[in-house]
């Protein structure tokens, strides 16, 4: 191969002189073809990943203008005569801290959530809402979860013919919990109704059923292990959630001070588990959103 034929001066930016080029030309050198990065039929990208900035950067490289998400969706329900919205609650109520905490919960996830519904301590209205549930949905359900007078949720359930996967978990906080799938095939996740213990109890069953329907990877249980550090006191039966701050392989107890304690959690990398009995060397961390 020769050297190209001179093609005369080319111009060069404003105000400087033309350039004139010459080289050895190569075939096929700084060509793109078409299907040299993704063959045709070829999988991109699995059902499921995560939609990030390079992923939507692939997608329009391939000529792809939409992108099909699946995030499902999550209803919310939220029980109790005595659970308030907004502000300082009077003498006798207390602020649902429990609504707040699962949106962003729920899109960590890979769900929607949609705004939380009061349902009254009434025997038949948990019933009815939650038998107006459509079959791909998700419910979670705050409070109502326990054996006391005013907790209807398993009679509901029971009443609308659900199977019952999970009724309570040998975990503290967070041991009245429950997973149920309705006949329409909607899957119920019964939240105790202590945040700190509603949390628990969403990482453990609300956030892996989401992970599940989206067809993604469950961000809280990863299989991390890492060494707690410290004086950790296990509970006798139950295995114990404990938040805790990481650093590197190394994990330390924060203080809380009950099932109705957030202060620990907000403030937490992750929650350790410790099995009863004993504190293992190395203990497994359940993520908790940034």
């Amino acid at each position: 191969m020769g050297k190209r034929p001179d093609a005369g001066p080319r111009p060069g930016p404003p105000g400087q002189p033309g350039v004139l080029l010459s080289g050895e030309v190569v075939p096929g050198r700084h060509l793109r073809r078409r299907g040299e990065t993704t063959r045709a039929g070829t999988v991109a990208a699995r059902a499921g990943s995560p939609v990030t900035p390079a992923l939507l950067g692939l997608a329009a490289s391939l000529g792809r203008d939409t992108l099909t998400v699946l995030r499902p969706r999550v209803r919310v329900l939220v029980t109790g005569d005595e659970v308030v919205g907004e502000g300082v609650p009077r003498p006798g109520a207390v602020r649902d801290a429990i609504g707040p905490i699962l949106p962003g919960l729920v899109a960590w996830a890979g769900g929607r959530g949609e705004p939380g519904v009061a349902v009254p301590d009434r025997a038949g209205a948990l019933e009815e809402r939650l038998d107006a549930v459509a079959g791909t949905d998700t419910v979670a359900v705050c409070g109502s979860s326990s054996a006391g007078p005013a907790d209807h949720l398993r009679p509901a359930l029971t009443a609308l013919g659900a199977r019952f996967v999970v009724d309570g978990v040998a975990c503290r906080p967070g041991h009245p919990q429950l997973l149920a799938v309705l006949p329409s095939g909607a899957v119920v996740v019964g939240l105790p109704g202590n945040p700190g213990a509603a949390l628990a109890a969403a990482l453990t069953l609300l956030v892996p059923v989401l992970s599940g329907r989206a067809d993604r990877r469950d961000p809280a249980h990863t299989g991390r292990r890492v060494r707690l550090v410290g004086d950790v006191l296990p509970h006798a039966r139950d295995t114990r959630l404990v938040p805790v701050r990481v650093s590197r392989d190394l994990a330390v107890e924060l203080p809380a001070s009950g099932s109705a304690d957030l202060r620990a959690a907000a403030v937490a990398d992750a929650l350790a588990v410790v099995p009863p009995g004993r504190v293992p060397g190395l203990v497994e961390l359940v993520g908790v959103p940034a």
